[in-house]
This record gives C-alpha cells, structure tokens and sequence, in this order.
C-alpha cells in the first residue's frame, strides 16, 4: 500500500476505536466494494491465486469509496470449516456456498466424533492464510476465517432439527459436543494467531 493509504487507515482505525470506547458520537460508515466474479465461484473458492486477486481488487476499490473500511484478506472456504475437522463432507457446488453434510444421527454419536487441525478444510485454511501472507509481504491484516459459533457448526454437523430436538432431549450430549466444537475453535485460532 502507498504511504497515503496507511495514513488513510491509521485515521479508519482511531475512529473505530474511539467509537468502541464510546469517545465520540461520530457512526462509522463501512463499505466494502465486492466487484463481480470473473472466475465461476467454486474456483474463486478453491483457489488461492483466484481469491487473492479478486479480494485485492475489492480492498482497491473500497478504499476508493471514503468510507471507514479497513483493508482485510478473509481466507473464505464457507461456514463448514471446523465441522469438516470432525469428518463432515464440504460439497463445492459451483455457483453457491458450500454445503455440510452431517455425521451425527444419534445423540450417542458426539462422544465418538474426533476432531483433527489436520483434516477436512482447516489444512487448506492454513495453506491460504500463508500463501496471502507470502504474496502482500503481510501488509493487510488477515482475518479469521467464517468462524460460526459452536450452535451454528452443531446444527451443521447435526441438522438444524436434530441438534433443537436433542436440546431437549439430550441436553448433556448437545452440551459435550458444543464444549469439543468451542475447544476446536480455540486451538485453530492459536494456530492462526501464529501462522
């Protein structure tokens, strides 16, 4: 970035602080520009190179706009992420989100689910994050990847009707596998953190 723009966002960034701390009455505006695809979604997805060039031409162009934007590469892989740690399947569909398909069938079925750093998207997440860190030389910040809450990733790893029902008739299963899951999310956003 040219040195007008870090002056441009330390500005962003002081004014987001102060309206945090409740310093100032001023209301940040953010907006973000998200041009078109020019690759099929599914390879905007799957592909390092083809989301780091369309996430810098968003960051470009958004600075243009004079909002409260802070530049930011987001290694986006869909809401999956960490159920696919515990062995759910991702489906790639090629012009939406990916889909989760779930591993629980019985309330029974969370105590037998292991969680790996190594297995389903969670490699390719860390693979991503260092391939923008190589390629900017680290100069915009990187942020997590869609870390949904642990409710959220249950009801994918569980179905969404299937995790409500066991709320009820099994609270002690829904609340071990939503202690694993919030381990899950802890150590992959160490990891991150160091990455």
């Amino acid at each position: 970035m040219i040195q007008t723009e870090h002056r441009k966002v330390d500005m962003v960034i002081k004014r987001l602080e102060a309206f945090w701390n409740d310093e100032i009455t001023y209301i940040p505006v953010v907006i973000r520009v998200n041009p078109k695809l020019n690759v099929s979604y599914k390879e905007y997805l799957l592909s390092n190179e083809a989301q780091l060039k369309h996430q810098l031409h968003s960051v470009s162009l958004s600075l243009r706009v004079g909002s409260d934007y802070v530049p930011n590469l987001w290694p986006y892989m869909g809401t999956g992420v960490y159920a696919s740690a515990f062995g759910c399947e991702i489906i790639f569909p090629d012009n939406t989100d990916p889909w989760t398909k779930p591993v629980i069938k019985t309330p029974e079925d969370v105590y037998s689910l292991e969680y790996s750093l190594e297995k389903g998207l969670l490699p390719l997440v860390l693979r991503r994050i260092k391939f923008f860190l190589r390629e900017t030389k680290g100069e915009i910040p990187i942020r997590l990847t869609d870390t949904q809450d642990p409710i959220d990733t249950a009801a994918l790893m569980w179905s969404q009707g299937g995790l409500i029902k066991a709320m009820l008739t099994n609270p002690k299963e829904v609340h071990y596998l939503l202690g694993r899951i919030t381990e899950l999310i802890i150590e992959f956003s160490k990891k991150f953190r160091w990455s």
